[in-house]
């Protein structure tokens, strides 16, 4: 986490209404109701609702028509931050900050650039080459599902053209999403703009950047927390293999990544893509202190000071097993090499075959050696009983499934 910029507001009230797009209608603590300027041109019904808390600043001008500016409101018990005239001095800072810009040390920024009939938030130039990036906020998100825009927008489609036109005249184009709620991907909200999810992922098949960041408002405060995946259009998602991945196979984190569509880091780490939660459990010199007795693994969550909380990564993997992700575990006793140890499958993804595989691999552990016999997943006939002489000289497991347990 690195501290950004700070918003200062004056005071929480009640959000009571919005009569239009610009002004809302909030009920201050003494009882008083004051008009505020929003300055949010989106719909933002998941925050902007009766009773729900906001903060609010007292304008500057005292002979401006609206003596208040909402500032942010509450979802799952934060501030998301929703006045959108901050998101310059925010993306700024980030972009100035080579540690955590996306683009690393720059030679030179310059804001609200013309490009043709349209200005471009900024201009770059590093190392000789122009970078043309533009900046969306972000504060709608469903399931942890960051998602833009929440309202047809030709303006930002317009900008998705604009920067496929300038990497094709060989400069550098990109987009940066300053996601403002916890989540752990983004993806374009086609429901409401089908035309944006297209140019979305044809700007990024063609060459532009995209970079969603992970942002906090807390106690007056942008912190910018780390990058977060991109969600791959539904129709161009064409995952496989993980059912091929045995019990002890060794690989290496970049076929992680790859396999599970997941980052490179971390020890928790989430994938909307392939509805996967990957743990790393380092038994090297690690931060972490992990710990084996027998078959119980104490796994370390995210945090580093203090008592850890249900937040983030730590919340994803508690949530796992409910929200249907499949949990899998690898460990790694020598650097480098990460060994595939289990996978937890919650019951809305139970799939017989990857049950049987992990089943298969357990009993060979054993230094048993199991075998499929109906592989077509149907009940064993007897001719087949007597073919196969599972009478006289096998053990059998058995999986009986109802519709809400698996009996093994």
């Amino acid at each position: 986490m690195k501290f950004i910029y700070n918003i200062p507001t004056d005071e929480e009230a009640t959000f009571l209404e919005r009569p239009n797009r610009f002004i809302a209608r909030v009920k201050r603590d003494n009882g008083e109701e004051v008009i505020c300027h929003v300055h949010d041109s989106g719909r933002l019904p998941e925050l902007l609702y009766e009773g729900n808390r906001v903060k609010i600043r007292k304008a500057s001008n005292p002979e401006r028509k609206t003596g208040w500016d909402v500032i942010s409101a509450k979802a799952d018990g934060n501030d998301i931050l929703i006045n959108s005239a901050f998101h310059r001095y925010i993306s700024e800072n980030i972009l100035k900050n080579s540690e955590i810009s996306p683009f690393g040390q720059v030679d030179e920024l310059k804001a609200e650039v013309k490009y043709g009939k349209s200005r471009i938030d900024y201009r770059l130039i590093k190392d000789g080459k122009e970078i043309w990036v533009e900046i969306k906020g972000v504060s709608l998100s469903v399931d942890r599902e960051a998602q833009f825009p929440d309202a047809p927008s030709e303006r930002a489609q317009k900008h998705l053209i604009e920067l496929m036109e300038i990497v094709e005249s060989g400069h550098r184009g990109a987009v940066v999403l300053l996601v403002l709620r916890d989540s752990y991907g983004f993806r374009p909200k086609f429901e409401t703009d089908p035309k944006f999810n297209e140019l979305f992922y044809l700007a990024k098949q063609k060459g532009v950047e995209i970079y969603p960041l992970q942002l906090e408002f807390k106690d007056n405060n942008i912190n910018y927390i780390g990058k977060i995946e991109i969600i791959p259009n539904k129709n161009e998602t064409n995952f496989g293999g993980l059912e091929d991945m045995n019990i002890g196979a060794v690989v290496e984190n970049k076929d992680i990544a790859e396999m599970f569509k997941v980052t490179n880091q971390g020890g928790i780490r989430k994938s909307l893509q392939t509805k996967s939660v990957v743990l790393i459990a380092k038994f090297t010199d690690c931060l972490y202190k992990h710990k084996k007795n027998e078959d119980i693994l104490y796994f370390v969550g995210m945090g580093k000071k203090g008592n850890q909380t249900l937040t983030r990564q730590n919340k994803a993997l508690f949530e796992a097993e409910k929200e249907g992700y499949k949990i899998h575990l690898f460990e790694m006793y020598e650097e480098g090499k990460y060994t595939y140890a289990i996978n937890v499958f919650g019951k809305t993804e139970i799939n017989p075959k990857n049950l049987l595989k992990i089943s298969k691999e357990i009993i060979k552990s054993s230094s048993l050696n199991p075998r499929f016999v109906n592989k077509d997943f149907k009940n064993i006939a007897s001719v087949v009983v007597i073919k196969e002489a599972l009478v006289k000289k096998a053990t059998d497991f058995n999986m009986i499934f109802s519709d809400d347990k698996i009996y093994f």
